[in-house]
């Protein structure tokens, strides 16, 4: 709960449960991205919430959000979108879901821009307000202290979150971000559940 927004983008995952709203998760297409998308989709569902996921496309799409998928997903009925491991400089798509009644929380660990998007949580160790210790957490290292919070918050059983370390470590040894501190902690822990 260190990290900027914790709070706020548990309580509105809470919220998006309990009024029974279409929540999507909107992932990159590398191995962070798609771990990612795949342990939150997995952690979501098996406390029975139904989530739908978007990946967009490498090759037509690029990169992160782009309006074309934030009108798709609005067309399907979705209320909350939830990104990992992209989002913070997805201003003007942030806007656009916003002028549609939308609200977006944005898990990321990429550098922000000087100025924010307009979502309602923006959770990344990058932002210059961040107060959690280790900031070289790959996408899904974000999102695995997101299900941590959330399992805090609901009085979830560690070995809950703790069972999808082996994913988390796929993506956080395939981002390459530097495997000390947290990282090595993950990779070491997953690669033990790799094994098993």
């Amino acid at each position: 709960f260190l990290m900027p927004d914790m709070e706020i983008a548990v309580n509105r995952i809470l919220k998006a449960i309990h009024q029974d709203e279409k929540i999507i998760i909107y992932g990159d297409y590398d191995a962070d991205g798609i771990t990612s998308v795949t342990v939150l989709k997995k952690f979501l569902e098996e406390r029975g919430i139904v989530v739908g996921t978007y990946i967009p496309n490498r090759i037509s799409e690029g990169y992160g959000l782009n309006i074309g998928a934030v009108k798709n997903i609005y067309e399907q009925g979705y209320n909350l979108i939830i990104t990992v491991d992209c989002g913070i400089t997805g201003t003007e798509e942030i806007d656009y879901a916003n002028s549609l009644g939308m609200e977006v929380i944005v898990t990321d660990h990429h550098e922000p821009a000087d100025k924010l998007p307009k979502a309602l949580a923006i959770v990344d160790t990058k932002r210059k307000d961040n107060k959690y210790p280790f900031t070289q957490l790959a996408g899904v290292g974000v999102v695995f202290k997101l299900i941590q919070a959330f399992s805090i918050k609901v009085g979830i059983e560690q070995k809950e979150y703790l069972k999808y370390l082996d994913i988390v470590c796929i993506g956080t040894i395939s981002d390459i971000v530097p495997l000390v501190d947290e990282n090595r902690v993950i990779a070491k822990l997953g690669l033990l559940l790799v094994a098993q």
